[in-house]
């Protein structure tokens, strides 16, 4: 009993630790993580399905989490209880009924339409409002209260209310230490059959001869099949054996029919069950054996033969007749328990005739995981920076294997290096495994049906492949992607608020490899554990842009549901969510652009135009491409055939849709570089500078080209100027191209490999440079030119006028005659500003904004430089602070750097003129 006490203990404290270091690393609550991991592990024991943590809580209500079966009639919520206490103390059961009645309180509202109180961007949205509608399914609601302490209440009756039944399960640390502690994926099923249905089960044995096991032969009632399911649920069907996929397969429908219109046939149509158990305890009545109690029963096979019948019965319950349905049973109970994972198997795939199971479903001795098993125990991570312990990623075969090992560790020093070589947070489960897999394989809707269900379809999956034994090289990548995911998931938990942070990874990081073309570096990842910090940015920015998506679903739509559905990433990818152009770092130099910026997987010599209307309807056929991809596809199949030349942002376009259809199976086989002589007669795609038709030596580009760098300086002015001062790139270059038609040399039309021709290499590589010399302003939307402020129109006409000293002109006051803003429009200018901003902003902020409203007015005296670097009309709206504090309009603020506005002048109408919001526009900001 000391040694139980003394285990739990220990058991509790690093329970308590698992928790505190997973919600640190993803930023959730300790209650919140606590019923992450529970509920984690009452899935995989099949104790509930589909389980997503759900934290709300008011006056009287609080529910934590739930779960809804397969079927939709069977509802699990969950309550919390946690107190983080190390050793546990025990709930009181008044404590544990008030639990209950809160989360039943809960359960009542939502029937009474409780989430039209609710925010919709919230997961608690989704449940109030999925009861509400889908009540009338309903037939079991299971109330779980999950705690840290220990519990002395042995068991609430179950009880009906309304159209429902109400049952009750309390699961403390000591029932959750027994279930992850004793090597089983679950609690044993112990079937009472004199006791729970007054009467025993007759059967034939095979006489006790075997060394090996022992058989018995039974035909089992429908009525108590039915029962042990509706009890027992998933729970009774062998983990390792693929589950029942509800009435979709030929099989599951004859069973139906069969149950519907001939259930006295049943016996005479059906193979029956094969089932397995620890022990069974017989009694010989009248020189007949009948079975009286079964210990540790599973189904290995007739999985859905029970649940077929079940469902069946729970439907139509006014017409299926349970007393003609008999199941034919065959129970083998093996005398060295030991030898269970072993025969099992066999037992289902040899028995088996209905429909195929593979060995690929007996997943924990599935040779593809005793290989990533083998793997975890070789291959030493890369030691981080500043450590230089190395260490393993830790591959969990097994539920509770990971802690056993550790446990084998007798002192606490032995302990604490065992956590520093195997860390806990490099333990990767074997369930998670796919769902790292399938998001890298852009299925974040796969991912989205839950873990359990995303594993077996992993599994389903492998037992079709040829090849399914991983390498050095999978394992490294698999451990990168756990890295990517686990990181993209401390991004979301940090910095969003909200519900739906698994369904917002798993789609980001599918989002992430589509827009890049799977091209981010698992090697990299793997060499520095850990994602780049331009990675890390990118991913915070998406995130948001992915949760804005994710809860705009479609009307009449539950947003959980919603992103089960292939539907949802269809529609995402047609969406124009933009990645920023840090993403490039994260790219393995071989997928680096080059000085062009462009990459490709294929190069554009091989696509001829037919293989380009290819993509284009492979593309729609496939939904792997959006409109505007598929558009790109189109636009360069005619601009091919007419030989017309493709603008360099079409170019971009085009190869980020190569790399997409290369990645996403699209048949490049027959395409080699030996075509190249075709595509070179189309003049766009030349992988090499045209050649000149006379033979001649080389000359400097000053000398040959019939432009001059000042004169593209002077063109690219004017051409901003004309547009207000900003446009995209390829709308300046193609102005530039009709305005130098005639003064372009043979030299300037040469082509680079990368389809730019050399002139139009020379303006965009002239980008840096203009920005230096102040002719354009740094600008962050990519492939857009924005002129400097100070270019307005009719003031300077050259950049040689910006560094000559202009002439100051004052009246006999001292007034500053040839400036273009006066004080007057100054004060009023920095109260629009501030009203746009809410009253109050940064001083940097305040004069970025009025230059770019004063570009076109300010003078040569209004941009001179003083002697302390500022230029004379920022000095001027600086040195009026105070001033304007005199004047009531700017209150007193004692923050540095801050400018707020007093009240009364916030709340005053002021006239906006031109180059300003409306006041209209003004007012929706305040």
């Amino acid at each position: 009993m000391i040694f139980n006490l003394t285990h739990l203990n220990s058991f509790c404290s690093d329970f308590r630790q698992d928790v505190i270091r997973g919600s640190e690393e993803d930023g959730s609550t300790h209650e919140d993580k606590f019923t992450e991991l529970i509920m984690d592990a009452l899935e995989e024991a099949d104790e509930t399905e589909n389980a997503v943590v759900c934290y709300h809580k008011k006056t009287g209500i609080k529910v934590n989490g739930y779960g809804v079966n397969d079927s939709g009639d069977i509802l699990d919520l969950f309550i919390s209880e946690y107190s983080g206490q190390s050793p546990p103390g025990s709930i009181p059961k008044s404590d544990i009924r008030l639990a209950f009645r809160r989360v039943e309180k809960f359960f009542e509202k939502c029937l009474d339409g409780y989430y039209r109180s609710l925010e919709e961007a919230q997961p608690v949205y989704d449940l109030s409002d999925r009861i509400y509608r889908f009540s009338s399914e309903l037939r079991k609601i299971r109330f779980f209260l999950l705690t840290d302490k220990t519990s002395r209440l042995e068991e609430i009756k179950d009880k009906e209310q309304g159209d429902f039944v109400y049952t009750y399960q309390v699961w403390d640390i000591n029932r959750y230490h027994k279930l992850v502690s004793s090597g089983r994926s679950r609690e044993s099923i112990i079937i009472k059959i004199k006791e729970d249905f007054d009467s025993s089960l007759p059967c034939l044995d095979e006489g006790g001869k075997n060394p090996v096991y022992t058989s018995y032969l039974a035909v089992i009632p429908g009525k108590t099949l039915v029962s042990l399911y509706d009890e027992y649920g998933p729970r009774l069907l062998e983990r390792n054996v693929r589950s029942y996929l509800q009435v979709r397969g030929k099989v599951n429908k004859g069973i139906r029919n069969t149950v519907l219109n001939d259930p006295e046939m049943f016996l005479a149509y059906n193979n029956g069950l094969s089932t397995t158990a620890e022990e069974v305890t017989t009694e010989v009545i009248g020189g007949r054996t009948y079975i009286t109690e079964i210990r540790d029963f599973q189904i290995v096979n007739g999985a859905q033969t029970t649940a077929t019948i079940h469902d069946t019965y729970v439907k139509n319950k006014d017409k299926v007749d349970l007393q003609y349905i008999n199941i034919p049973m065959k129970l083998t109970v093996l005398k060295d328990s030991s030898q269970l994972n072993e025969i099992v198997p066999r037992i289902s795939q040899y028995s088996n005739t209905q429909n195929k199971i593979d060995m690929a479903d007996f997943s924990s001795n599935h040779p593809f995981h005793i290989k990533m098993e083998e793997l975890s125990g070789r291959i030493r991570a890369p030691s981080r920076e500043g450590i230089q312990l190395e260490s393993y990623w830790f591959y969990e075969r097994v539920r509770g294997q990971y802690l056993n090992k550790r446990n084998r560790e007798v002192t606490p020093a032995k302990k604490k290096l065992f956590d520093k070589i195997y860390p806990k947070s490099q333990k990767i489960e074997k369930t998670e495994l796919p769902v790292f897999e399938h998001t890298w394989q852009m299925r974040p809707y796969d991912v989205s049906l839950g873990k359990q269900k995303n594993y077996k379809l992993f599994m389903d999956e492998m037992a079709s492949r040829s090849v399914i034994e991983p390498d050095e090289k999978y394992f490294i990548g698999a451990v990168a992607k756990a890295i990517l995911y686990r990181t993209t998931y401390s991004i979301v938990r940090r910095e969003l608020e909200g519900g739906y942070r698994p369904n917002i990874v798993t789609y980001s990081i599918a989002y992430l490899n589509y827009k890049t073309g799977s091209k981010i570096n698992l090697e990299k990842i793997w060499k520095e554990q850990d994602i780049c910090p331009e990675l890390r940015d990118v991913l915070s920015q998406l995130v948001k842009d992915i949760q804005q998506f994710i809860i705009t679903a479609p009307e009449g739509k539950n947003v959980t549901e919603f992103c089960k559905k292939k539907e949802c990433w269809d529609k995402l990818c047609q969406g124009n969510i933009e990645l920023a152009e840090g993403v490039r770092a994260a790219f393995s130099d071989a997928e680096k652009p080059n000085k062009s910026g462009i990459t490709a997987s294929i190069p554009f010599s091989s696509v001829s135009p037919e293989e380009w209307k290819k993509i284009e309807v492979w593309g729609l056929q496939t939904s792997y491409l959006n409109s505007k991809q598929r558009n790109i596809a189109k636009k360069i199949f005619s601009n091919m055939k007419a030989g017309r030349y493709c603008s360099p942002d079409l170019m971009l376009e085009a190869l980020a849709v190569i790399n997409i259809a290369k990645n996403m199976g699209f048949n490049f086989s027959s395409y080699s570089t030996s075509r190249k002589d075709e595509s070179e007669k189309y003049n766009i795609f030349s992988e090499e500078p045209a050649k000149s038709n006379s033979e001649s030596t080389p000359v400097s580009p000053v000398e040959s080209s019939g432009i001059s760098d000042k004169m593209i300086e002077a063109e690219v002015i004017r051409v901003l100027k004309k547009h207000g001062g900003k446009c995209r790139v390829s709308d300046l270059i193609g102005e530039l191209e009709k305005t130098w038609d005639s003064q372009l040399t043979e030299y300037d039309r040469e082509i680079y490999g990368s389809g730019y021709s050399r002139w139009r290499v020379r303006v965009t590589g002239m980008k840096n440079h203009l920005i230096e010399n102040k002719i354009l302003k740094k600008h962050s939307e990519n492939g857009i030119w924005v002129l400097n402020p100070r270019y307005g129109p009719g003031k300077i006409t050259g950049p040689e006028k910006i560094n000559d000293k202009p002439e100051l002109i004052k009246d006999k006051y001292g007034k500053i005659l040839n400036t273009g803003i006066s004080d007057e429009k100054i004060e009023e200018d920095i109260v629009r500003v501030l009203k746009m901003h809410g009253g109050a902003t940064q001083l940097s902020t305040l004069l970025s904004e009025l230059e770019d409203v004063w570009g076109g007015v300010l003078t040569p005296v209004d941009l001179e430089k003083s002697k302390t670097g500022y230029v004379r009309w920022r000095t001027r709206v600086s040195t009026k602070k105070n001033n304007l504090i005199k004047k009531g309009i700017l209150d007193k603020n004692r923050q540095s750097g801050i400018w707020k506005l007093d009240k009364r002048t916030y709340n005053d109408s002021v006239k906006v003129t031109e180059g300003f919001l409306s006041e209209d526009s003004v007012h929706a900001h305040d």
